[in-house]
């Protein structure tokens, strides 16, 4: 058995780990068991959309074998993304009206849409959709700092080193599809849970948009 520390990142074998006992690596498994355990997932991943409609067969390069993370490294993403939704809704309000931060010359944009803004901004908030409604996605890297409070001296923290204001309609499918196939085989069996609740993710992405048009 390979040595891990419980607090840090790591792959596992859902089907041969214990939560708080037994941490095993897919590669400390045999061949068979890998492949029945990634037919497995196919099955669910297929179960919720046909396999005609996963492009090029995307869903099979998913693996079985997730990250398992600890309630620290989810509190550090919440709250990495509590200040990032603060920190752009701030901006946004200020666009125009901060003198101090000019913001239109530190991020300029093409003139029409500039204009476009502009014209925005002075419609009435009623008649639009709240901005705060918009999607962006990190990346992060994840860093090791120095902490002699962990058994292992060091613990992991997540830092931002791109955003972008996109997020393709496929990663909504692989994110809410994929922790279904998660819960599907059976993670609490062995102690874990999913880190995403698929039926929240989906229900939430469907308030964003007005299912009366």
């Amino acid at each position: 058995m390979l040595q891990y520390y419980p607090q840090l990142l790591r792959q596992i074998s859902l089907s041969q780990s214990k939560s708080g006992s037994q941490l095993t690596h897919p590669g400390e498994t045999d061949s068979p068991l890998r492949a029945q355990e990634k037919l497995r997932l196919q099955a669910s991943l297929e179960a919720s959309c046909r396999r005609s409609t996963w492009p090029k067969d995307s869903h099979l390069a998913c693996s079985p074998h997730p990250i398992l993370i600890t309630s620290q490294h989810d509190a550090a993403v919440r709250a990495i993304h509590e200040a990032l939704v603060l920190g752009i809704a701030s901006i946004v309000e200020r666009w125009w009206t901060d003198s101090a931060a000019d913001f239109p010359q530190r991020m300029p944009l093409e003139p029409g849409e500039e204009a476009l803004l502009q014209w925005l901004d002075t419609v009435h908030p009623d008649i639009l959709p709240p901005y705060r409604m918009g999607s962006w996605r990190p990346d992060f890297l994840v860093e090791s700092v120095t902490d002699p409070t962990t058994p292992s001296g060091i613990r992991e923290q997540f830092r931002i080193c791109e955003i972008n204001s996109r997020f393709c309609w496929n990663g909504f499918l692989y994110t809410a599809h994929g922790q279904q196939a998660m819960v599907d085989m059976d993670p609490q069996a062995n102690g874990f849970v999913v880190a995403t609740d698929p039926k929240q993710f989906l229900d939430d992405l469907f308030t964003l948009f007005d299912g009366t048009r």
